[in-house]
């Protein structure tokens, strides 16, 4: 089953989101995506030849990942290319009935998987099984168009929270420890620049995300 033209929608979520970013609102919403910015990390990791020791995701809407092996570069630089990755194709699943109901349930099993086998504190594995209860809840009993929404929402927040905390983390606070300060400081070059160069091919992204319709 085809669903209409879901742009309007992405837009008018997306603005809506940027205005409320910062209340508490959305705290569980910026969770989730903080798990799959870390989820990145991760898969990254493993697809590199590296292993996850621990998988973190805190209250303050900060996260890590502890891992040996792998590629570094890769790895370091997967974080917010990642969240991108996910919002866009969150997106795009938000299109079809059968995707939406893909997307609710893969993602309440990556919530459960990553916590029974590396989750790192107690509040990392109370958040992502409440999280999978609520989208495992959402696959089985909601609606067709409250599916779509969740969905949609995800995807929005997903994606414009990478600029934001690119923005926050290595512009304005370019001393703070972060991804792009640790690119630098092993493979060179300075957090402005790596910051620099991932909030631009955010604002790519979003700007693709406002433009492709089909």
């Amino acid at each position: 089953m085809q669903l209409k033209d879901n742009r309007l929608k992405f837009i008018i979520i997306f603005v809506l989101l940027a205005l409320i970013w910062d209340t508490p609102l959305i705290i569980p919403l910026k969770l989730l995506v903080v798990f799959l910015h870390e989820l990145s990390h991760a898969i990254s990791t493993w697809l590199t030849g590296g292993s996850v020791n621990s998988f973190v995701v805190s209250a303050n809407q900060s996260g890590h990942v502890i891992s040996s092996g792998g590629n570094r570069f890769i790895i370091l630089s997967s974080g917010y290319l990642g969240s991108l990755f996910f919002g866009l194709m969150f997106y795009r699943l938000s299109q079809r009935n059968k995707s939406l109901d893909f997307s609710l349930l893969s993602l309440a099993v990556l919530l459960v998987f990553v916590t029974v086998i590396f989750a790192g504190t107690a509040y990392t594995i109370i958040f992502s099984i409440v999280a999978a209860v609520v989208l495992f809840l959402l696959y089985k009993y909601a609606k067709l168009w409250l599916k779509q929404l969740t969905v949609i929402i995800f995807s929005c927040a997903s994606i414009i929270y990478v600029p934001l905390d690119i923005w926050q983390d290595t512009i304005v606070n370019s001393g703070a420890l972060s991804d792009a300060r640790m690119l630098a400081q092993e493979f060179g070059g300075t957090t402005l620049l790596w910051g620099g160069l991932w909030f631009g091919i955010s604002l790519y992204c979003i700007y693709l995300s406002f433009k492709v319709n089909k």
